[in-house]
């Protein structure tokens, strides 16, 4: 359906910003380190 085509799209969209937020904040480089650390 067209519609639930739509929110898949919108639903990426959303997390894919999240990311990006989280990857910019003090914990998100933290959880990082942890996960990969260099």
């Amino acid at each position: 359906m067209k519609i639930s085509r739509t929110m898949t799209v919108l639903t990426a969209q959303v997390v894919m910003e999240f990311l990006e937020l989280w990857e910019s904040s003090s914990m998100g480089k933290h959880s990082a380190s942890l996960m990969y650390p260099d």
